[in-house]
C-alpha cells in the first residue's frame, strides 16, 4: 500500500495531479487494501495456469509431501 501512497504524494508534489485524485485514493483505501489481498490470493492460481515450470515444480512438491505423509 505504501508504494501507491508514495506515488500519489510524488505526483501531488510535482503538480502532475490535483488534490481531488489524492483524496479519492485516500477515501478508497479500504477498497485498495482488499484488492491488494485479493491479488495476492489469486496470484498463485494465475501462475499455476500460465507457467509450465511452476506446474512441474508444484507437482513435484505435492509428490514429495505425499511420500512424506505415507
Amino acid at each position: 500500500m505504501w508504494p501507491v501512497i508514495l506515488f500519489m504524494v510524488i505526483l501531488l508534489v510535482t503538480g502532475l495531479i490535483g488534490n481531488s485524485l489524492v483524496i479519492a485514493v485516500y477515501t478508497d483505501k479500504p477498497l485498495l487494501n482488499h484488492l491488494f489481498y485479493l491479488n495476492n490470493a489469486v496470484n498463485p492460481f494465475i501462475y499455476a495456469v500460465m507457467n509450465k515450470r511452476f506446474r512441474e515444480d508444484l507437482s513435484l512438491l505435492v509428490r514429495k509431501l505425499r511420500r512424506a505423509l505415507v
